[in-house]
């Protein structure tokens, strides 16, 4: 059996009984943020300082080190509604913003 075969045989029977790989750097926990609280955030109007560039960045950034998939992304911001006004995010929206050739939301249609 070639090497690289013989190694992913071996990492998958790693892997716990839940099937979440047994590695520390995929099982290292995310900071507990939910004590920290916003302004407006009841009622889901917080106001964003970011410009549009900055957040492409950082989702990005976030996308790339934490491994999340953009449907998984899309189920975390939503998560965060308190008073949602949408049946949901999905992952062709965000992959619409993130390819999206505007400069600044004031000319871009996007509401979600």
């Amino acid at each position: 059996m070639p090497d690289a075969k013989k190694r992913q045989l071996e990492e998958s029977k790693k892997d716990n009984v839940d099937g979440t790989p047994s590695d520390a750097a995929a099982t290292k926990a995310l900071p507990d943020i939910s004590e920290i609280h916003l302004e407006g955030e009841e009622t889901d109007e917080v106001p964003i300082h970011d410009g549009y560039n900055e957040m492409h960045r950082k989702m990005n950034a976030h996308m790339k080190v934490t491994s999340v998939t953009q449907a998984q992304f899309c189920r975390d911001i939503y998560a965060q509604f308190n008073a949602p006004t949408c049946k949901g995010i999905q992952s062709k929206q965000l992959s619409d913003f993130r390819n999206d050739v505007y400069s600044s939301w004031e000319h871009s249609e996007r509401s979600w």
